[in-house]
């Protein structure tokens, strides 16, 4: 069931999680601190879809916390209907993979805009995001080809690694000190292994599986 609603088995998406934040600690982020410190005095759109918006509204609370400017998450579609002069805005997209058509249309639409600067995280290589971009002298794809592939149905290790990517390129850039850990298990104070984990929230959360409807309470 899990592997047709999700495309992979998300208990092993979740079993990898942190070998994904150990590759995170180490991928090389130096070009990717450049351009982030290249418009840290300025306002940032953070652009994504899906599951990647949560990457975004990241962005956004990092950029703003980090640099003191405005930063506002958006989709693609918020992006392009906008009606703010992009010349005195940065504009980072956020994805996956970087083949979706709202993201990739939205950065071709936006380019021409003629933004302060634009540019793109993306954690698979050799993307067509990438091949976009290159026709523009002014944009930037930053690709980290994170070794777990793609994700099932919901964005899991990717989603990870670019809320690390971001963290680290922020920190590279002295805009942000150390604050991450050095494990991902350091992250769950408490336990020693992730199966640990796993089994006493599954404990935790069995009584809901019975009720009809559930009520979502989130920041």
């Amino acid at each position: 069931w899990t592997e047709l609603c999700v495309g992979k088995p998300y208990a092993a998406e979740l079993e990898s999680l942190p070998d994904t934040y150990s590759w995170c600690l180490q991928a090389p982020v130096a070009a990717f601190a450049e351009h982030i410190r290249s418009y840290s005095k300025f306002p940032l759109l953070a652009i994504g879809s899906g599951g990647s918006f949560t990457s975004a509204s990241f962005c956004e609370y990092l950029h703003q916390v980090c640099t003191g400017h405005v930063a506002k998450a958006v989709t693609p579609l918020e992006a392009v209907y906008s009606p703010l002069d992009f010349r005195h805005t940065s504009l980072l997209f956020l994805t996956a993979s970087g083949k979706n058509s709202d993201v990739n249309g939205a950065f071709t639409r936006l380019v021409k805009r003629e933004p302060l600067c634009i540019g793109a995280l993306c954690t698979r290589g050799k993307s067509p995001l990438a091949k976009i971009a290159s026709s523009f002298n002014k944009a930037n794809v930053f690709e980290f080809d994170i070794p777990t592939g793609n994700d099932g149905y919901l964005a899991t290790n990717s989603l990870l690694a670019t809320i690390i990517l971001l963290t680290r390129a922020y920190e590279s850039a002295r805009l942000l000190l150390g604050t991450l850990a050095a494990t991902f298990l350091e992250i769950l104070p408490g336990y020693s292994a992730l199966d640990a984990f796993r089994k006493n929230l599954s404990a935790r959360a069995a009584p809901l599986w019975d009720r009809r409807t559930l009520v979502v309470l989130h920041t």
